[in-house]
């Protein structure tokens, strides 16, 4: 009768610890792009390494949409701000653009380094990974535009 428990217990035992251990595995994975960002946006596709380097090439900065899938403020941006033509243009144009999970994948060490404290936060860097600018919570359209050419100014060509 024990055998059976056992053999049972043992193989849900490495069940879960394949299970657990690939949730805490430090992940090098390309960044997440969400599917829910608003239309028209054109999101980088790499590791935040990757898109430093995008940005040292092409001479703009790297702005980064940091939010998370719980995040009721991070689908308002999407639907209103991000959706916006004059963003869009603002965004495609003159940045490095990146949507990133702050739960998956780099997320979690990003917001760790950078001491994200809430979402959304949006951030802005330079090629070298230093942070130039940073807007936290939702924005209306306007402002956002006002936010992303402060950016630009703090950023050294």
């Amino acid at each position: 009768m024990k055998k059976p428990f056992y053999i049972i217990f043992t193989l849900l035992f490495v069940a879960s610890v394949g299970v657990f251990s690939s949730a805490f595995t430090p992940a090098k994975a390309k960044i997440e792009v969400s599917t829910t960002s608003a239309e028209g946006l054109k999101f980088f596709t790499g590791t935040f390494e990757e898109a430093l380097k995008a940005s040292k090439k092409q001479n703009k900065p790297v702005f980064i949409d940091a939010y998370t899938d719980w995040c009721g403020w991070c689908k308002k941006m999407d639907k209103s701000t991000f959706a916006d033509a004059k963003v869009i243009e603002e965004l495609n144009t003159k940045f490095i653009v990146v949507k990133m999970n702050m739960e998956q994948g780099e997320g979690p060490g990003i917001a760790q380094k950078y001491r994200i404290e809430g979402y959304p936060t949006f951030l802005f860097f330079d090629e070298k990974g230093k942070e130039i600018h940073r807007i936290v919570g939702f924005v209306k359209a306007d402002k956002f535009i006002t936010e992303s050419q402060t950016a630009l100014k703090n950023f050294v060509k």
